[in-house]
């Protein structure tokens, strides 16, 4: 296996964080394919102020550029030590597939479980690296 394309953005813009709404927080600028099928690493980060009464964070990956498309791999609650109106830092890992395609984007998404109140996205950032 060789590397056929890596696309990476980190984005300093705050997003706000509506309660408990899945989010989009930063999305990858396409990553070229150069044969049939490809396999798909996706690392991304996010910085979180947590809104009141978050108790977990579900970050997730997606396979495109909206809230409708596909979830990749199975989304988990980050429970540990999510702190409700401090800093939390989440750290996601996925692998994809993709056959017949020229180039993907990959969005992360952040939802807060519990949370009466708004959080916000202070930083994100994603890396595909297409193999």
């Amino acid at each position: 296996m060789r590397i056929q394309d890596i696309a990476a953005v980190v984005s300093p813009t705050n997003v706000a964080l509506i309660t408990t709404n899945e989010t989009i927080v930063v999305t990858s600028p396409p990553c070229r394919v150069n044969r049939q099928s490809a396999v798909f690493l996706i690392i991304a980060f996010v910085e979180v102020l947590a809104g009141t009464g978050t108790i977990s964070l579900l970050p997730r990956i997606r396979r495109g550029v909206t809230l409708s498309d596909p979830i990749v791999n199975e989304p988990n609650n980050v429970i540990a030590d999510v702190v409700a109106s401090a800093s939390n830092q989440v750290f996601f890992f996925a692998m994809d597939t993709g056959t017949d395609i020229t180039e993907q984007q990959y969005s992360l998404t952040i939802a807060q479980s519990a949370a009466t109140g708004n959080g916000t996205s202070l930083q994100a950032g994603i890396v595909v690296v297409a193999v």
